[in-house]
């Protein structure tokens, strides 16, 4: 009965620290299946997994009945949600821009995708039956204007959770984002999650950005993205080949190609501009109307 449904790795116990605006909250997970060399190192037991999920609400969140908008921000590969929390003032960028902003832990080498040789690791099922539940039912989400980033790993998990999800999410964004796994078939745990490339090419497709875009072939123009990599970025080759795909299938989007590296200095000073781009999203601004007040 354990094994019925994969998600079930994902149970959640509420670990309350104290669900105020302006907290973070952070929930437990059981999960005695998952390698525990592998996930986040605050867990102390190998039958309990502490897994970290922080939510950053606007200051002015407790003092009135709003529903906000509200963004996922993904971390990338070696990571955990401390990465985000540890490196940017997220609580004055959810003031800023008047958002709640959802840190998820991804895991070290998740992928977020469902791993095809472990059922027991099945995240992005997990991630749309329990975390998203909890998140959107604890607190007060605009259910019009849901969106979703990342950088490097993140943006891939982003990009491809929108694509194949994206009456969910309203627009999404990239930082980096590995947009074409196959270009890295040995590279980074991603083989484990997916399979060998030539035995699983259908399942590789199936969770890669730039096949999931061509599967819209341009009869969807409702597809809302802000994808920018820098110049000098391993990760740029993928990110052209996504950016020419969505310009061969007349699919409207932002695309940022500007100087900078596979790095913080770069994800940091980028992560505003995504903000920015899904509060005009939620403004029902056009992507060409979005180009003109961004200046892009």
């Amino acid at each position: 009965m354990a094994t019925k449904k994969v998600t079930l790795f994902f149970l959640l116990l509420l670990f309350v620290t104290a669900v105020y605006p302006q907290d973070s909250v952070s929930l437990k997970f059981f999960s005695p299946k998952i390698p525990f060399n592998k996930l986040d190192k605050a867990g102390s037991d190998k039958s309990i997994i502490y897994n970290k999920i922080f939510i950053y609400t606007p200051k002015e969140y407790k003092k009135n009945r709003v529903s906000y908008p509200l963004v996922y921000l993904l971390h990338g590969w070696a990571g955990s949600s401390y990465d985000w929390k540890n490196n940017f003032d997220i609580q004055k960028l959810a003031d800023k821009h008047k958002m709640i902003i959802v840190l998820p832990d991804g895991y070290y080498d998740s992928w977020y995708g469902d791993n095809i040789n472990k059922k027991e690791l099945q995240y992005e099922s997990a991630f749309f039956k329990r975390i998203v539940p909890y998140v959107e039912t604890k607190y007060r989400v605009d259910p019009k204007n849901v969106f979703i980033t990342g950088l490097s790993m993140g943006g891939h998990g982003a990009i491809s959770f929108y694509l194949k999800h994206n009456k969910h999410f309203k627009a999404a964004g990239s930082m980096s984002g590995i947009l074409d796994i196959s270009l890295f078939k040995d590279k980074w745990g991603i083989k484990k999650k997916f399979g060998d490339y030539k035995k699983n090419k259908k399942y590789w497709d199936k969770n890669s950005s730039v096949q999931l875009l061509k599967s819209f072939k341009g009869a969807r123009t409702n597809l809302k993205m802000f994808v920018t990599c820098g110049d000098k970025d391993f990760a740029y080759k993928a990110n052209s080949m996504f950016w020419s795909a969505a310009a061969n299938l007349k699919i409207p989007m932002i695309s940022v190609k500007d100087k900078g590296d596979h790095n913080w200095e770069y994800w940091t000073s980028h992560i505003d501009s995504q903000m920015l781009f899904f509060n005009l999203i939620a403004q029902n601004n056009s992507i060409e109307q979005i180009k003109k007040i961004m200046k892009l």
